[in-house]
């Protein structure tokens, strides 16, 4: 099977746009912070309790959750295998689209979990109960700090946020 230059570039542009729009959905700072909600979160009850911040240690949030979205390994397995496909003839055309499709896969799983890491901290806060928690959500450089007042919400399915009082 043969491709057009044009149709490769088409199908380049709209794998990347693809792959990139995983990441439409996040706040300024990079993933879940205090202040971002999606839309299953908004108009829910949450309970609140107060603390103070005994600590914060900056942590990287890892992309990966163990278990692959499959688009990256997907778009990528795809347009190794095309572009593999365009080496050669023969059996060798059939051993480069293989390995192209074997590549692109890694390589785009590797691109995927990339994209999804950010920049995190775990907070760790002493409710006024004196029961000591820690939180993990997306950084949000200079929002904390070491002894300031917080709130802590949880929602009705357990994603607890530390937030300013």
């Amino acid at each position: 099977m043969k491709y057009s230059k044009s149709a490769v570039s088409l199908f380049t542009v709209t794998a990347l746009a693809a792959a990139l729009s995983g990441c439409a959905g996040m706040g300024p700072s990079g993933g879940m912070g205090a202040g971002d909600y999606n839309r299953g979160q908004s108009r829910q009850a949450q309970s609140v309790q107060f603390g103070t911040i005994e600590a914060i240690r900056h942590v990287v949030i890892n992309g990966s959750t163990g278990t692959s979205s499959l688009l990256g390994t997907g778009v990528g397995a795809i347009l190794g295998g095309v572009l593999g496909n365009q080496v050669g003839g023969g059996r060798g055309r059939d051993v480069a689209t293989v390995l192209g499709a074997v590549g692109g896969g890694v390589a785009g799983n590797a691109i995927e979990n990339h994209v999804n890491t950010v920049n995190g901290d775990e907070i760790t806060v002493r409710l006024d109960s004196g029961r000591v928690i820690a939180v993990t959500q997306a950084a949000q450089p200079n929002l904390f700090r070491r002894g300031d007042r917080v709130q802590i919400l949880t929602d009705n399915q357990g994603v607890t946020r530390v937030a300013p009082q």
